[in-house]
Order: structure tokens, then sequence, then C-alpha cells
């Protein structure tokens, strides 16, 4: 048998022992009512926290700059392709004379 206390914001979950089979209608209701209750409070408590907010902002933050890179990322290939053929020309004009 599971009890519930709550005080405010925070939540315990206490376990008691289970009284007899006459009680329960089914041999395993019991232990299948206080896993869903231990996952229904887990939820509640991930869902109220906030400490994970922080993580998330610096996530957005580097997405961004990782967006940036690859689209400006085009631009400076073509500058540097282009100035590895201007190299490449020059050289080839030097050894050709």
């Amino acid at each position: 048998m599971t009890n519930l206390r709550s005080s405010g914001n925070n939540r315990e979950l206490v376990l008691l022992p289970a009284t007899s089979s006459s009680t329960q209608a089914k041999a395993g209701e019991g232990t299948m009512n206080d896993l869903f209750l231990k996952l229904y409070l887990a939820a509640q408590s991930s869902l109220e926290r906030e400490n994970g907010q922080g993580l998330t902002e610096y996530a957005m933050a580097f997405s961004v700059i990782a967006l940036g890179t690859v689209a400006g990322q085009s631009a400076v290939a073509a500058k540097v392709n282009h100035t590895f053929i201007a190299v490449a020309s020059t050289i080839t004009t030097a050894i050709v004379q």
C-alpha cells in the first residue's frame, strides 16, 4: 500500500507494508499502483524543476553559432578556392617563363 504525503511543494512517497490479499482485488494490483504512483511523482517533480534551463540556453546558443558557421563556410570556401587558383596560376606562369 502506498501513502502520499504532500506539504506545499514537497511531496514524499511513503511505502507501507502490504495488507492481506483480501483487500486487494488482484495479487499484482498494489505493485502496479505503486509503480504508476512513483512514475507520476517522478514526472511531476521533473516538470517542476528549472535547473536544466541553463543547459538548454547553452544548447540553443551553440546551435545558432553552428548554423552561422555552416552558412558562412560556403563564402569562405569560395574565397579560399579563388586564392589557391591565383597562387597556382602565378606559380605556373613563373615556371613556364
